[in-house]
């Protein structure tokens, strides 16, 4: 997973709540942006297509890099089937990078 975040020449898009080493490997591979999408209980702590959505919509002409964990990290959180189909209008409309 560093080596992608070191290798990727764009804005890195993180979950929140998220696992604790994915933020600080994106400050070691100097990545200046990384954001955050927040999540919430009443959305089971999924990204939904709507936050993604305005997260990507700034500046949409720069690269971004999803990091979409599922089952999620750290609350094991699994996203169905609907849920990552309606979430992949948003990838292919931005030209998202999702690993």
């Amino acid at each position: 997973l560093y080596q992608i975040f070191l290798l990727f020449n764009g804005d890195i898009l993180l979950p929140s709540p998220c696992w604790v080493s994915y933020y600080p490997q994106c400050v070691l591979a100097e990545k200046k942006t990384t954001k955050f999408i927040q999540t919430s209980k009443e959305t089971n702590w999924h990204i939904t297509p709507e936050s993604l959505e305005k997260e990507c919509s700034h500046n949409p002409d720069i690269p971004k890099l999803l990091l979409l964990n599922t089952p999620c990290n750290p609350t094991g959180q699994v996203y169905s089937k609907e849920e990552l189909t309606e979430l992949s209008e948003v990838f292919r409309k931005y030209n998202l990078v999702v690993v």
